[in-house]
């Protein structure tokens, strides 16, 4: 597994993430969100089984409720199917405190198993630069037009795994604006809760590459771990994918949030990445130069001939295995003259005419 962390400083393996050049595995972050539904302990287990699923790192989120939601902000729909009436009820159900955040980094450490954060507001943003060091924070796909909070996480120096939902690229490059190409890695995401499969644009991940020159990711809220598999065809380097013991629990995210065992299977599935995409040079693998001469075909007599004869179309037959001319020769030998007899299906040799 990929190790990297992302407090302290020894961000040696992270930083490779951001290089031109990198050809690592594509990383999995199990993103555990408010999917704790307000308990530290289901956070430790959800950290512990994403571990042992293979995740590469964790995410949790730290927020102030009041601090962050307006009493006037309605609930979304997908927020209303949960029952909830506001936003900020809903939210307070599901905040943990500080101390709750500083528990979970210490449980991780324990573990042995990256862990970052996502803060919504100033509050949580300072704290976690100021009591636990972090070097590296998710940024939310709410914070993109949050020039004040960007430019805060900036003047930390902080490295920004920015998420880009519900935005339009001209958005993004005015956030992007705030960090450098070593500071910043960009995350193509849809903000509903599951997206639909049809609005999840994935080729926008190589239009963010190229018009941002920064290093791409991809946030995925889609049912199932299909689409996480094409974003690396594309180019993500970091996959996100909220998790649950099970999607069919009450809250906001739940839904749309791949189980453990999924978890494990992406996890697998990206662990092999590197080996199923390739380098792109178009050449037969070794594995399969052995079976060449076995599967391609050869020049070889269709009927009887003898020397001296001069051969017609009709005369010469393709056939395996490739132990003879090469088909490509079919035209050059229609009109040469057999320099010895051949029975059927014997293969030609460059040698066994004249002139060719």
């Amino acid at each position: 597994m990929m190790i990297l962390s992302f407090r302290g400083t020894n961000l040696s393996d992270f930083n490779q993430l951001f290089s031109p050049n990198y050809s690592g595995k594509p990383l999995l972050l199990a993103e555990i969100g408010v999917n704790h539904d307000g308990s530290v302990e289901k956070a430790k287990s959800l950290i512990l089984a994403c571990k042992d699923a293979g995740a590469d790192a964790v995410k949790v989120q730290l927020f102030d409720a009041e601090a962050e939601i307006s009493r006037y902000a309605d609930a979304t729909d997908y927020q209303k199917e949960e029952g909830a009436s506001s936003q900020l009820e809903l939210a307070k159900s599901l905040e943990l405190r500080p101390t709750d955040i500083s528990d979970l980094f210490e449980f991780a450490d324990e573990q042995n198993i990256p862990i970052l954060c996502t803060p919504f507001d100033f509050t949580s943003l300072d704290y976690l630069v100021n009591e636990l060091s972090v070097s590296t924070v998710k940024v939310a796909s709410s914070e993109i037009t949050n020039f004040p909070f960007l430019k805060q996480i900036r003047d930390y120096g902080l490295k920004a795994i920015l998420s880009t939902g519900a935005s339009t690229l001209s958005e993004v490059k005015e956030a992007a604006k705030f960090f450098k190409r070593s500071q910043a890695l960009v995350m193509h995401c849809t903000s509903e809760y599951p997206a639909p499969l049809n609005s999840l644009n994935l080729s926008a991940i190589q239009t963010l590459a190229r018009e941002l020159d920064f290093p791409v990711g991809y946030s995925d809220h889609s049912e199932g771990i299909e689409a996480a598999l094409v974003a690396c065809v594309f180019g993500a380097r970091v996959i996100e994918k909220h998790v649950t013991f099970d999607k069919h629990d009450i809250g906001p995210d739940h839904k749309a949030s791949a189980e453990i065992d999924e978890i494990a299977r992406l996890a697998t599935l990206l662990n092999d990445f590197k080996f199923f995409i390739g380098d792109g040079v178009k050449r037969p693998a070794d594995c399969e130069k052995k079976n060449i001469p076995l599967i391609r075909k050869s020049l070889v007599a269709s009927r009887n001939l003898r020397a001296g004869e001069v051969l017609n179309a009709s005369d010469i037959g393709i056939k395996r295995p490739c132990n003879g001319l090469n088909p490509v020769y079919f035209d050059s030998l229609v009109g040469k003259k057999c320099r010895r007899d051949f029975v059927i299906d014997e293969p030609f040799k460059a040698s066994d005419f004249e002139d060719l």
